[in-house]
């Protein structure tokens, strides 16, 4: 009988039962095997070791993390704090620590919802996360993507495989590309482009010839497309070299010193082909903006400071003048900057948005773009700057710091502190409309600020009743830093 439970549990069709007078669950089961528990209860032998190749950093082992962290998690787990739950899972990586047993069940489910979590919560479960990720059909793909080529032999869905996929594109893309290649129309179209993104990773001019070839086939609009995205991304490709062509007289310089967009006014049979027209609109002249966005889109910056002999700052400056077509430029140069990895032209961007006071000339979507595709330091820098020398009505400024999604520098994190407190507690030129919107923004800071200025942070904001979620997220942040020995006290 106790057989037929392991079996059970080890297929995901038990779901609740009995073992020696106390309640157990599927994965309860499961971990005892791996602990070798069930040796006692059924006669089941563990291996010391997983008889598979492991990669030597995951059969290391690891201290246990301290209690005070385990206890952490169990309360992250129990209240759904997602995002804190996964810097958990990313200090206990970095700390060289392991998981409690207890936990390696519900933290091998999460890695299958979010294989970015995968890579850390195989290091973090160890040797007995590996072996139990090898027992259930559920976990399987856990176990492949650390061996992305042990997929191959098996009859697995493409979700499945999608992750094993991505680890041999890392390691060998011509092979990873010759899998895709064979899969890719075997699924319905969706399917097919999150495929296609696949490429995205190792992306070189060795891929420049399938893609193209997807271009061709008009009956795949949706592969098509993400044909045509990958492509613009490599410089050197003849689809870049196409729309150089196109753009090369549709940007015209005047007297005064403002720049002029030259539309093109029907679409051609070549950029139909090139899917210049995959952003549609109802609108004939928007449609026309969007023909010269995509084109703009895909070249490179660097071809218009060479076409008209000039730096990046002063074609912005132009471009921002008001008898320029400011929103049609900006919009496509900072696409343009971000497909491309220009960081000269991202900065230059990224200075000119912090100094303008008017009203944003570019949606908040293409902000995101710039601030994610820069180093984290090198934007704190410019943030930095900008917020020691705006003024109370600068608070802009605050749209371009909610983009900072990674762990914030000591240094950086006490500017904002600074910041909001000139803006909200001193700023007396806001309205009370605008104080609730910043207060409204500044609710997610605590998963990036630095743990050890949560003194500070209190000790200005703690008398606005609507900054609680802010200080309480920190707090809480700062605690688990100390947790793992990162944080030391008072610092």
């Amino acid at each position: 009988m106790n057989i037929e439970l392991a079996q059970q549990a080890l297929t995901g069709t038990m779901n609740r039962l009995t073992v020696g007078g106390m309640a157990s669950s599927a994965e309860d089961l499961l971990i005892d095997m791996a602990t070798h528990d069930l040796q006692q209860r059924v006669g089941f032998i563990v291996p010391e070791r997983p008889v598979d190749f492991m990669p030597r950093s995951q059969i290391e082992e690891r201290s246990r993390c301290s209690d005070a962290a385990a206890d952490m998690l169990a309360h992250l787990l129990r209240s759904n704090a997602t995002r804190l739950l996964h810097q958990w899972i990313d200090l206990c990586a970095y700390s060289g620590q392991r998981v409690p047993i207890e936990h390696i069940g519900s933290l091998l489910n999460m890695a299958v919802l979010n294989e970015e979590l995968l890579q850390n919560i195989v290091t973090i479960t160890g040797w007995r996360g590996w072996w139990l990720a090898q027992q259930r059909r559920d976990w399987l793909h856990l176990y492949l993507a650390i061996q992305p080529r042990t997929y191959m032999d098996r009859e697995l869905s493409i979700m499945t495989r999608l992750p094993s996929l991505r680890m041999l594109r890392k390691n060998d893309p011509d092979a990873a590309r010759r899998w895709l290649e064979a899969w890719l129309f075997k699924e319905h179209e969706h399917m097919q482009v999150q495929i296609l993104r696949v490429l995205q990773t190792g992306l070189s001019i060795a891929d420049e010839p399938y893609l193209e070839s997807l271009l061709d086939d008009h009956q795949k609009i949706l592969v098509a497309e993400e044909a045509a995205n990958l492509l613009m991304r490599l410089d050197g490709s003849a689809y870049v070299q196409r729309m150089k062509d196109r753009m090369e007289g549709a940007l015209l310089c005047r007297e005064s010193g403002t720049l002029h967009a030259v539309k093109y006014e029907f679409l051609t049979e070549g950029m139909r082909r090139d899917v210049v027209d995959r952003y549609f609109f109802h609108s004939r002249d928007r449609e026309k903006d969007n023909w010269y966005w995509a084109m703009l889109g895909a070249v490179p910056p660097s071809f218009w400071t060479e076409l008209f002999h000039t730096d990046e700052h002063t074609l912005i400056n132009m471009a921002m003048h008001p008898e320029s077509d400011t929103h049609l430029l900006l919009k496509g140069w900072i696409d343009a900057a971000v497909h491309h990895a220009d960081r000269k032209w991202l900065l230059a961007l990224l200075h000119r948005l912090l100094e303008d006071r008017r009203d944003r000339p570019v949606d908040y979507y293409r902000i995101r773009g710039i601030v994610q595709s820069l180093p984290p330091s090198l934007v704190e820098d410019q943030l930095i700057r900008s917020m020691i020398e705006a003024n109370d009505a600068a608070w802009h400024i605050l749209d371009v710091i909610t983009h900072c999604h990674h762990h914030w520098s000591k240094g950086f994190s006490v500017v904002v502190v600074d910041y909001l407190k000139r803006s909200i507690v001193e700023g007396c030129t806001y309205n009370q409309q605008k104080i609730n919107r910043m207060l409204e923004d500044i609710k997610d800071f605590g998963c990036y600020m630095y743990p050890g200025c949560f003194e500070l942070a209190f000790e200005h904001l703690h008398t606005l009743p609507e900054a609680t979620g802010f200080l309480d997220i920190l707090g809480l942040r700062r605690d688990m830093w100390l947790a793992f020995g990162l944080l030391k006290e008072g610092h």
